[in-house]
C-alpha cells in the first residue's frame, strides 16, 4: 500500500496524507473505468415521492449543489428535498458551468457535459408528474 511505503521511507504525516489521497483517487478512477468500460450511456434511477406540499427526489452518486438549487428552485412543490447517494451509486455529477473550473470532482466525472442539464430536466418532469398523481 502506498501509505505503508511512504511511512517506511520515513516521511511525515502530511506526505502520508497526500500519498493516501492520491492512492484513493487512483482507486476511484479504476472503479469508474470498470463500471463504464465499453459503455456510451449509463442509466441512473431517479426516484420521486410526493405527499401534500412535499416532494422527495433521490439519485445515486453525488450531484453538485448547483444542480440541487436548480431542481429545488423550479419545483412545483412548496418543499423539495433532493438527495444524492441514494441506493448506492458512484461518482460526481457536475453542472456544465463548473467544467471550466476543473478540480478532482470535475476531472474524474465520467459524465458528459450535458448530464447535469438532463438530470434537472428529468427531475422536473418527475416532480410535475407527482403533482398530477
Amino acid at each position: 500500500m502506498a501509505r505503508d511505503r511512504v511511512r517506511a521511507a520515513g516521511k511525515g504525516e502530511e506526505e502520508i496524507r497526500l500519498a493516501t489521497a492520491l492512492a484513493a483517487q487512483a482507486e476511484d478512477r479504476v472503479q469508474d473505468a470498470r463500471i463504464c468500460e465499453g459503455k456510451t450511456h449509463l442509466t441512473w434511477p431517479l426516484q420521486g415521492i410526493g405527499f401534500g406540499p412535499i416532494a422527495l427526489l433521490s439519485i445515486p452518486g453525488e450531484p453538485f449543489a448547483g444542480l440541487n438549487h436548480r431542481i429545488v428552485g423550479s419545483s412545483p412543490f412548496a418543499q423539495t428535498l433532493f438527495s444524492g447517494y441514494s441506493n448506492g451509486g458512484f461518482d460526481y455529477l457536475p453542472p456544465r458551468e463548473t467544467l471550466a473550473e476543473g478540480g478532482f470532482e470535475v476531472e474524474t466525472s465520467p459524465f458528459a457535459p450535458e448530464a447535469g442539464d438532463r438530470l434537472v430536466d428529468e427531475s422536473l418532469g418527475v416532480l410535475t408528474d407527482l403533482t398530477a398523481a
